[in-house]
């Protein structure tokens, strides 16, 4: 949902939020979310993160997590299960989830995250969120690596690049309706990389290998 094919942000807001609702409507498709980058496959790198506003001492490592904004679904569809506490409703945009790998390196623990605060630098702006719960680790693109700390966020009303995630009975013959679906909602926009979970796992994997 690029600025040249949509020049204002609304409406490439309301072009992302119908996507969702004509991947459903696909015969065979059970659940569709979004992220903006697919754990495992696709990561970000991690950043710099703030906790309760803690100024990081001359010397000290900083607080690091990969953030991955996603639609208020995306856990379940994604299999992310919770240790703690619970996920951010639609439309909420000051709550995040992180993992246990996050709670226990800078929270000191599941038991003691929930409530705290949590910052990051984006753009210009500094964004502040308000721990509500904590999920099971999810490994990042280095799949060989300890699982990383990360914070789920909700997805920004800005994000104009994402990963939908479709769930379907037989996911190999949805190709063709994914198609169909995105052209009727979006149909000037591209789709990137249209392949089952299993065969993106299969070509990341073949990679890990190459040299």
């Amino acid at each position: 949902y690029n600025d040249a094919l949509y020049p204002a942000a609304p409406a490439a807001r309301a072009a992302a939020d119908a996507t969702p609702e004509a991947l459903a409507a696909i015969p065979g498709v059970t659940r569709v979310t979004a992220v903006n980058a697919l754990p495992v496959l696709g990561d970000f790198g991690p950043i710099a993160i703030t906790v309760d506003a803690r100024t990081t001492m001359p010397g000290e490592p900083a607080p690091m997590g990969v953030v991955t904004a996603a639609r208020a679904d995306a856990a379940t569809t994604l299999g992310v299960g919770l240790r703690a506490g619970r996920w951010w409703t639609e439309g909420t945009t000051s709550e995040a989830v992180i993992t246990q790998a996050t709670a226990t390196r800078y929270f000191d623990g599941v038991d003691r995250a929930i409530g705290r605060h949590l910052s990051f630098q984006s753009g210009d702006a500094r964004l502040v969120f308000q721990v509500i719960g904590v999920s099971t680790d999810v490994a990042s693109t280095d799949r060989q690596a300890q699982a990383p700390s990360r914070i789920w966020v909700p997805m920004p009303a800005s994000t104009r690049r994402m990963t939908f995630i479709i769930e379907g009975q037989n996911p190999a013959t949805l190709a063709s309706g994914v198609r169909s679906a995105a052209a009727s909602v979006a149909p000037a926009v591209p789709i990137e990389n249209l392949r089952t979970f299993t065969e993106a796992m299969q070509r990341a994997q073949s990679s890990d290998y190459l040299i």
